[in-house]
């Protein structure tokens, strides 16, 4: 499979105990999908991906603790620090209506509702108070606050955004 099908749903952050389990810190709204995963795919910076089978989930304070199958040690589990843990897009939980997963938006062209082209959507910040859209247009960033009253419609099956931005917005970051 693709690396470009799969999603981050979470980080190994170190050893636990003495058999080999790991906690991991969930990148996740669906913790409990933990519990109903079989496997997963795992990313270390600098290493091909590869598949392990869970053996066992349960929750722990606002972590996940992970048995995976072979990792039967605290040495072994060290070497899964700082892992990224990945499941296939297929696998992602279905999300209200109105609701997007944050590689469903990355690349989408960004428009007004009057046709003119903003840039496209190359990331997502999670701020405090809402998320904000980062667009890029000509080399620059314009930030779109991921407000109901500016986001108007997002249609993934053309690729596109459709934006009522407050006036002068566009003005401030391509002047």
């Amino acid at each position: 499979m693709n690396e470009d099908n799969r999603i981050a749903i979470g980080k190994i952050a170190k050893p636990v105990g003495l058999e080999g389990e790991v906690k991991v810190v969930p990148w996740t709204d669906f913790p409990e999908r933990f519990a109903k995963l079989s496997r997963v795919f795992v990313r270390k910076k600098g290493e091909p991906e590869y598949e392990l089978e869970i053996v066992r989930a349960r929750g722990h304070s606002r972590a996940i603790l992970l048995q995976f199958a072979g990792i039967t040690t605290p040495e072994a589990a060290d070497g899964l620090r700082n892992a990224e843990l990945l499941i296939s897009r297929q696998e992602a939980m279905p999300l209200p209506e109105g609701t997007y997963y944050t590689f469903e938006l990355i690349g989408l062209e960004v428009v007004t509702e009057q046709g003119e082209r903003v840039g496209r959507l190359s990331d997502v910040w999670s701020m405090p108070a809402q998320d904000v859209y980062v667009v890029e247009r000509e080399g620059k960033e314009i930030l779109v606050p991921a407000l109901r009253s500016i986001i108007r419609e997002v249609d993934l099956s053309r690729q596109r955004m459709t934006v009522n931005l407050p006036d002068g917005l566009l003005d401030i970051y391509l002047a």
